[in-house]
């Protein structure tokens, strides 16, 4: 992820996750800032080349995220890590693709979205491996070329793709947190998603009732989450 992103929800929320006491979260993003990346990659990033190498990883790479405004269009954009630097890494690249969480092409909404239109459930799809020996010995472009297709050939054709219905439910429950608790939109999103979970009813439970262990590492966790959210 760039850099810039650190500072951001996704950032922060990862290094909350990455924190917490009573779980070990595996590794899940590395942050790299474009601009300070030469002619060669594999030189300028070794603290991910390390990682990688020791926990035997790969890469998911997906679609645009808040970049993309709508289902139907192709991922045309690419990090230059993945033709450039993962081939000499001996490092799959996994193809992932999200559906039916975006509006169409047509639609008159074509706001950047933090969080699936109508609070719906996506279809994940997840592609078959390209190996370090699928793209090397091609050009860079080609292998960009190749890299973005394998994302854009999974799940329904693109222009055939539509959003899926509305989870009215959900929608129901993460205005009923954000009330209850005072806390933003996104962080009710991802409480209320939690709550399928036992654990993540206990966590609202705890964040409602300001039940926190103070002293403690756990205590401290909590408190840096609901920091995070917002809660006023």
């Amino acid at each position: 992820m760039k850099t810039e992103y650190r500072h951001g929800w996704i950032g922060r929320l990862i290094a909350l996750l990455e924190s917490c006491p009573a779980f070990e979260f595996p590794f899940f993003a590395f942050f790299s800032d474009p601009s300070e990346q030469n002619n060669s990659p594999v030189g300028t990033l070794p603290a991910l080349r390390e990682r990688l190498n020791e926990d035997k990883s790969a890469f998911l790479v997906h679609a645009a995220g808040t970049r993309s405004a709508t289902c139907n269009d192709p991922v045309t954009q690419s990090s230059p890590i993945f033709p450039d630097f993962v081939p000499g890494m001996g490092v799959p690249i996994i193809p992932v693709r999200f559906s039916g969480g975006l509006p169409t092409r047509g639609s008159h909404d074509q706001t950047r979205l933090e969080l699936p239109l109508g609070s719906t459930g996506q279809d994940w799809f997840i592609g078959a491996p390209l190996y370090p020996e699928d793209l090397s010995g091609i050009p860079s472009k080609e292998r960009k070329e190749r890299i973005l297709a394998s994302i854009d050939n999974l799940g329904p054709p693109l222009a055939d793709e539509r959003p899926n219905r509305p989870d009215e439910d959900f929608s129901r429950k993460v205005e009923s947190l954000g009330e209850s608790l005072g806390i933003r939109p996104l962080a009710a999103t991802l409480l209320a998603a939690l709550q399928a979970d036992p654990e993540g009813v206990s966590l609202a439970e705890s964040l409602s009732a300001d039940d926190f262990e103070n002293g403690t590492p756990s205590g401290q966790w909590l408190s840096d989450l609901e920091q995070w959210m917002g809660k006023r």
